[in-house]
């Protein structure tokens, strides 16, 4: 995009101030940011709104994987799962991640939204689940451990694609972009 994404306006706030708005607003009070690049303004952006960082100094080599690792390895013993979020994705509503952590906040548990037949974000990972995603290694992927525990997933279909679509270029961010 040329420039941070997840600091760009949006509405009265930025990409990522929407992102915890949606998350407060659904009732979640311990967010945790994994920051890569743009690091400084990232944290000072979550610091507005009373959330946590941790920097995970190989996002470039490890991407999405390695930060979601480093998130899972700053979470307390006691949080039976950990709700997957995209910090590109200020369009999913508080409603929607309600329903996602509704089925059960349980060790167990492991929801995927879909939508058209196809995953999308957040999900919602039990613990048991965490040490098979703290151990898979690139080229592996999260699509992958998904894949593999099909089984256990348990599959909400909205009829939203905003689960769907993060904001990878400029274009992204103009569609969706508030007003």
């Amino acid at each position: 995009m040329g420039r941070p994404k997840l600091v760009l306006p949006w509405g009265g706030t930025t990409v990522l101030g929407q992102v915890i708005s949606n998350l407060r607003g659904a009732g979640l009070d311990q967010i945790l940011v994994v920051t890569g690049g743009a690091r400084l303004l990232v944290e000072t952006e979550v610091a507005l709104h009373a959330g946590r960082c941790v920097y995970n100094p190989d996002h470039a080599s490890q991407g999405m994987l390695g930060s979601v690792q480093c998130g899972l390895r700053m979470i307390p013993s006691i949080c039976p799962a950990a709700l997957i979020v995209l910090g590109d994705q200020p369009q999913v509503q508080p409603a929607t991640i309600r329903r996602i952590c509704g089925p059960g906040l349980s060790q167990n548990c492991l929801v995927v939204p879909s939508s058209g037949g196809r995953w999308g974000h957040p999900w919602l990972l039990g613990r048991a689940y965490w040490h098979e995603v703290l151990a898979l290694h690139s080229p592996q992927t999260l699509r992958d451990f998904l894949h593999r525990q099909r089984k256990a997933v348990t599959t909400l279909v909205f009829d939203d694609e905003n689960i769907l679509a993060d904001l990878d270029t400029m274009e992204d961010y103009l569609r969706f972009r508030p007003g």
